[in-house]
């Protein structure tokens, strides 16, 4: 016979113990990346660069040269708003002091946003594990992570996806993918198939003209951006594949549905042809597939038997996988891990 007391006891001593151990992860998370030496991490030198102030000036100068049509586009592609907030921040901090300030801030919305959802721990977890989480734009590419937190933090907290999505595509330009996607949801989320229809087409007919289009505006990135390894790996679709299931089964089974399901949908179409007609579009573009994961699990999708399933059978042994994979490949590193 269940007991309802006992039962209820049990709850609240789980979530009592989930919310301290939220928080002292939390704490020491904070506490760790402030302590980095940032020397020892890539890309430092171009964030100190970035820090160091004037960075509108010089956007404005080629601001000014721009056509008419093409002064939209580079509002978005030089990434406007990252230029602003790094001006801003060059006022109070000198440039290594803005790099740690920006990196423990980017960090800290992420951190009161999980919060928020209904699974805050297993959410932080997973942005501690996966290797493009907090290894990577957790702590070295600040620009895509700061973004991707201004997004969480604004959707959680004000519930304006599309706006939200709007501001992280001004800090980094590879958001403008989800952004179509939360726009389209918006616009046609009454009309469920038709979406995921119209999402498709749209993905494909944008493969394949991307490759001029993104010579026409893509500025220094045409010229300076490469091709990851990862991006060439048959291994990234076989988890993109998987890591999609769960999200197919709660857009077949929810009445409602939810814009981060939508956008993830759209993310793998995106990533997937991607892989095949253009690798650069799914080598910037390609952490999403995580970090989208860590609110999808942390909030969305329901706990069904078959999620899991899944969960114990599919995702657990897939992750750790990467998870190894990953530290022995040096991704890691960017924490300075005692071992």
């Amino acid at each position: 016979m269940k007991i309802p007391f006992q039962s209820n006891v049990l709850a609240n001593t789980k979530a009592v113990f989930s919310n301290i151990t939220f928080f002292i992860l939390s704490t020491f998370i904070l506490f760790w990346v402030l302590t980095l030496d940032r020397s020892l991490i890539y890309d430092n030198a171009n964030y100190l660069k970035y820090f160091s102030g004037n960075q509108l000036s010089h956007f404005f100068n080629q601001f000014d040269m721009f056509s008419v049509s093409n002064k939209f586009y580079y509002l978005f592609t030089e990434e406007y708003l990252w230029l602003l907030y790094a001006d801003f921040v060059s006022l109070f901090f000198s440039p290594s002091n803005g790099v740690i300030f920006t990196v423990f801030l980017l960090n800290f919305l992420l951190i009161v946003s999980f919060y928020k959802l209904k699974r805050p721990l297993l959410a932080l977890l997973l942005w501690i594990i996966f290797p493009m989480g907090l290894a990577v734009c957790g702590v070295a590419q600040i620009r895509q992570g700061l973004a991707f937190s201004v997004f969480t933090f604004l959707l959680i907290y004000f519930n304006r996806p599309l706006l939200s999505a709007v501001i992280a595509s001004m800090i980094h330009t590879t958001f403008c993918i989800p952004l179509v996607f939360i726009f389209l949801y918006i616009i046609f989320k009454n009309k469920k198939f038709f979406l995921l229809s119209l999402i498709c087409l749209i993905v494909i007919f944008a493969i394949i003209f991307i490759n001029q289009f993104f010579l026409d505006i893509g500025g220094r990135r045409a010229l300076t951006y490469v091709i990851d390894d990862g991006a060439t790996s048959i291994n990234f679709v076989i988890s993109l594949t998987l890591f999609v299931i769960p999200t197919l089964y709660s857009l077949y089974f929810k009445k409602k549905w939810d814009i981060m399901l939508v956008t993830h949908f759209g993310l793998f179409i995106w990533l997937f042809l991607a892989f095949f007609l253009f690798p650069l579009g799914t080598s910037r573009v390609s952490y999403y597939s995580y970090l989208f994961l860590t609110l999808l699990i942390g909030d969305t999708y329901e706990n069904t038997p078959f999620i899991n399933l899944y969960a114990f059978y599919v995702f657990v042994p897939i992750v750790c996988f990467f998870v190894l994979q990953s530290f022995y490949g040096g991704v890691f590193n960017t924490l300075q891990l005692p071992f």
